[in-house]
């Protein structure tokens, strides 16, 4: 008799011979060689799954996890992005320099005079279509990025090559959230904005003091509309949302976390504007109009994608957070004492 605990298999054919054993019997009726193989001990029961790991929570999205996360990811490919970042720069500063190349002459010294109609026309002309060639840019551009950086802060593989596919086909969603909202944020102050200037032109000061007040009134409310919907990028790559549905998207993700992304968007927006003066102040040295140009270029290529990063990892926390449900049950062990029975 096999021992206890101990499994002891027959073989259903004969190694000697071949000869089949339907009725598992331990001899072979052919040969008479051994039918029995090697026993075998049964497993080892598997342990109890950690149930509070398996639903511990992930990590908040707060003002220090957001930003901290965000400089990781930035570290973690700073060549990548500064590469992309210096060459939207260079492509978007080259355009306005052909600008004043075509249009005034290069250098460009100043208008000498009042400029014609003409001329007027050209610049007007030349202005509207470098600023939408410069939105179609940065549109690619953010939607690449965002896939990028929020696969790689994901632990997933990325490629520029494939962040570039995904923004080929995601950025005429960003860029139609993009002129939604800026249409929107433009409306809410062109109100005060346009009061203020009529009030200005026609002396008058009770116009102007209701102009000011009222954009101080609506600059807050601007500023938090723009807050609400800052996450639409992420939304539309990695949903696969419309235009407006994105910014939906991002109004209801924000929703409760306005005040943690203000102070996040404070923080990197005073470190940008410290390392762009840093950056930019010893080309201001540089005669002519390229020094100014190269250091801004420069500054750019730093922190440009850093907004970009910073919406992509404050959507995975922020989502993450949200869909998070702790097992039903079950609670987390407790510091001290005895273990639970």
């Amino acid at each position: 008799m096999p021992r206890t605990g101990v499994l002891l298999t027959i073989a259903r054919f004969c190694a000697r011979c071949g000869a089949p054993n339907p009725s598992g019997i331990e001899t072979c009726s052919a040969c008479g060689a051994s039918l029995r193989l090697e026993p075998t001990a049964p497993a080892p029961p598997l342990p109890p799954p950690n149930l509070w790991a398996a639903s511990a929570p992930p990590r908040r999205a707060t003002v220090g996890s957001i930003l901290g996360d965000t400089f990781s990811v930035f570290g973690k490919d700073l060549p990548t992005y500064v590469l992309v970042y210096l060459l939207y720069g260079a492509a978007t500063t080259g355009l306005s320099l052909a600008l004043s190349l075509l249009v005034f002459g290069f250098p460009f010294t100043g208008v000498p005079g009042a400029p014609g109609f003409s001329t007027l026309l050209l610049v007007i002309a030349f202005t509207v279509g470098i600023a939408v060639v410069d939105l179609i840019i940065a549109s690619i551009v953010t939607a690449s990025l965002t896939h990028f950086a929020l696969q790689r802060y994901r632990g997933a593989p990325a490629t520029l090559g494939d962040a570039f596919g995904v923004g080929g086909r995601r950025f005429l969603s960003v860029l139609g959230a993009s002129l939604v909202q800026g249409l929107l944020l433009t409306g809410l102050l062109a109100v005060g904005l346009v009061v203020l200037l009529f009030g200005a032109l026609t002396l008058d000061l009770g116009l102007m003091c209701g102009g000011g007040l009222l954009v101080l009134v609506l600059l807050p409310v601007a500023i938090y509309v723009a807050i609400a919907l800052s996450l639409y990028a992420p939304a539309i790559v990695v949903e696969g949302r419309s235009a407006i549905a994105g910014l939906r998207r991002s109004w209801e993700l924000t929703r409760g976390r306005r005040l943690t992304l203000f102070l996040v968007l404070l923080v990197l927006g005073l470190m940008t504007a410290a390392i762009s003066v840093a950056v930019s102040l010893p080309f201001a040295f540089v005669p002519g109009e390229i020094g100014p140009e190269i250091g801004g270029v420069i500054a750019t290529a730093i922190t440009g994608s850093w907004v970009v990063i910073m919406g992509a990892v404050a959507y995975h926390l922020i989502g993450t957070e949200s869909t998070w449900a702790p097992v039903p049950g079950y609670a987390p062990p407790p510091l001290w004492g005895p273990p639970r029975a």
